[in-house]
Parts: C-alpha cells; structure tokens; sequence
C-alpha cells in the first residue's frame, strides 16, 4: 500500500479567539456560558466538559484556555446540541455529539471547528431550514456509528425537504475502518432525504476498508436518501470506495474536482450509482486502472438516466453493468485509454505532476505534455482543473447565502 502524504487544510483565516471568560472548568462550564453574551469567547481547563443544548442570539465560541493549561486533547467534550443556536466549538475533542432533534426541532448555526472526534457525530435535519452548520478541520478516526451508519451522519428525518440544509462538510479527515469490535461505520453517511448537503473541498477520505468492518459494510460516502448533494474538492485515496449510492435514493448528486484512487485490494468499484437522474461527475480523476465508476443496477431498484460524465480522467474506463445503456448519458471531454464516446474524448494514459503514483491530491493535476492538458471545456485541464500554473485547484466554494461566521 503506498504511503499517503496528508494534509488537512484549516479554515482561511481560523484564528483562536481572545478569551472573554478563561479558567472555566466543569463545575463553572454550565453557568458561565449561561450567562455569556453573543460574541463572547469562553475558554476550558482540562476536563471534561458536558453541553447541553444552548441558544444565543450570536456567535459565542468554546475553546481551550491555552494560557491555564487547556489543550485539544485535555478539553474532552461530550455534546448534545440538539436545538442549540450560534455557537461554536474550536479545538476541542468530541466524545460524542448530536445536532437537532429527530422528529424535532433543528440546531442552527453551529460550527465545529479543527477538533478530534473520538465517538461519532449525527446532524438531524427535521425542518425544511437552511441551518447554516460548519464541520471543518476535524479528524474522524476508528469510531463508530451515529444516527445513521456513518460516524458522521445526516438525516433529512424523513421530511419533505425542498430547502438547501445549509450543511458544509469542508477540510476534514476519515481516516481507517471506524469502530471497534468488528462494527463498522461509513465516513460520511446521508439518509432520509436530507437536501443539499455540501461535502468539500478539502476533505481526506483514507483507510475506510472493507476487511476492517467485519460484518457492516462501510464506504467513504454512502447515500441512502440524499437529494441535491455536492461532493468536491475530495481526496478519496486506498479506501474499499468513495461514493456508494445502489438503492435508488441517492439523486441528483453533483461530483466535481474529486481525486479517486481506490484501494487495489479492493472488490467493488469506486462509485457505483444506480437509478441515478441528473447526476453530473464533472472534472473527477479516478487515478487508477481499478478506480472506476459503476453505473447499473445492482440492487434490482432502476437503471440510471440523464447522467453527466464530462471533463473526468477514467483511467479505469467506465464500467456498466445490468443492462445499463447510455442513451441517455451527456459523454464529452473525458481522457480514457482506449478512448470513448463524444467527438472530444481523448483516447490516452495522463502524466502527473505527481509521478506515477502520486500520493497527494495536487500530484494528481496533469503535466504540461500530458494526454488532456487544458483540453477540456473553457480551456481547463481534464481532471482537476488547472490553468496552466500547476498550482493546485480551487473548488467551487460552498453556497454563499451561509451567513457563516468564522473568526
């Protein structure tokens, strides 16, 4: 297995805020924050340290109290956030949180920010609300399940949503099987049509293998009743899969500027989607001959339909299976050796910045001479983009009517 250079990008301009009220401890964590006017900063002792459900009228940010003796690791968090309003958490590591109220009411403008996860995170999305929630920084390693089957999940709680949830998952690493005891989790895990969650840019998925979850199955990505969802920006890299949506309830999604290179040992493909309608992969590197998307119906639920795939490097090709037919696919731009449909489809193996096996998203971009080089649509490169500078892209960023508040 190649070694895998990772870095895990902090939100711009993320800067510890002056503390307002410092030396809180356990026993003064309650009502010290009780009484905390919007934009005020309180900052923790060592311990542990229980939330409970908080509204404030603006921001108000819990952070370690470096200068007392407070860390990341010493600060431990266990959060129920449940309906709790404009708060954030900076720095902190989480035993465990949940976000909304199944059946409920949601929680609304809550940032977590540059923490460590060591028990999973569910975020319940019962209203048709935009709730304006911010996870970025974090590490989510070899924990368990939440709500849904992801140590990170998102439940739209079976609710009509037409609404974008305000979701935006940015900067983080999943890294290893999650779990213990042979129980496995997905890294990100969406269900019960939840609408318009945001996944990137900037995002590590590494290590979520199939062998470590004994008898749950676990993927990067997992939809399972997710509307309108993006994923850009993302490193999917020696996972068993990235994107597994095979039940018909996973559309339209919108795949862009992702890096795929999937674990060799791997038996299923990278992506697989069926019943797809007006799903669009756009600018993707699936960076192996084995890293290749499926396109079918594997669980007997419907074919795909309407699907975009332009501007991708399909060094696997595209696999379709049950009787999935094309006709109704858009196919233009991609680089595939031995070639493919549309009149701009370049038929060739790409060169990477990065070398034959490059181990970091930007090694992915294509070399000067290479098959693809800004010959995609606008004048981009096929794959990740890039405009001839051999910097590495930026990804779409995430919708702009957040109102997020970041300090």
């Amino acid at each position: 297995m190649r070694k895998i250079a990772i870095l895990i990008l902090a939100v711009s301009a993320i800067a510890r805020a002056q503390c307002t009220y410092s030396k809180v401890t356990p026993s003064t964590f309650a009502s010290t924050l009780s009484g905390a006017p919007g934009g005020s900063t309180l900052c923790l002792t060592a311990g542990t340290f229980t939330f409970n459900q908080t509204t404030k009228s603006s921001m108000v940010t819990i952070q370690p109290d470096s200068a007392n003796g407070g860390t990341q690791s010493n600060v431990i968090v266990n959060a129920t956030i449940n309906t709790s309003q404009y708060i954030t958490f900076s720095n902190l590591t989480f035993s465990g949180g949940v976000i909304g109220v199944s059946g409920g009411s949601p929680g609304q403008h809550i940032h977590i920010l540059n923490s460590i996860f060591t028990g999973s995170l569910c975020i319940n999305t019962p209203s048709d609300v935009n709730l304006d929630v911010l996870i970025s920084g974090n590490t989510f390693g070899n924990i368990g399940q939440s709500c849904t089957e992801g140590r990170l999940g998102i439940s739209g709680d079976n609710v009509n949503h037409n609404v974008v949830n305000g979701i935006v998952i940015t900067n983080n690493l999943f890294t290893g099987p999650g779990g213990t005891g042979g129980s496995g989790a997905d890294g990100i895990n969406i269900n019960g049509g939840a609408y318009g969650t945001y996944i990137g840019p900037g995002n590590t998925f590494t290590g979520i293998l199939e062998g470590g979850c004994g008898s749950v199955h676990c993927d990067s990505i997992q939809f399972y009743g997710a509307i309108n969802t993006t994923v850009t920006g993302n490193f999917f890299i020696n996972d068993s899969d990235a994107i597994m949506s095979p039940d018909c309830n996973g559309s339209p999604m919108t795949v862009t500027n992702n890096v795929f290179v999937q674990d060799p040992t791997s038996a299923t493909n990278e992506v697989i989607v069926a019943g797809g309608n007006g799903d669009v992969f756009d600018h993707n590197t699936f960076g192996s001959s084995h890293s290749s998307p499926r396109f079918g119906n594997p669980n007997s639920c419907g074919l795909n339909t309407n699907i975009t795939l332009t501007n991708n490097i399909l060094m696997g090709g595209i696999d379709l299976t049950d009787g999935q037919s094309t006709s109704t696919f858009t196919q233009n731009y991609n680089l595939i050796p031995g070639g493919g449909t549309g009149a701009q489809t370049i038929s060739g193996s790409p060169t990477f910045v990065g070398g034959s096996a490059p181990n970091t998203y930007s090694g992915f971009l294509l070399t000067s001479t290479s098959p693809g080089y800004l010959k995609g649509t606008s004048g981009t490169s096929i794959g990740i983009p890039s405009s001839g500078s051999g910097t590495p892209p930026t990804a779409p960023a995430p919708p702009t009517d957040l109102g997020l508040v970041v300090k």
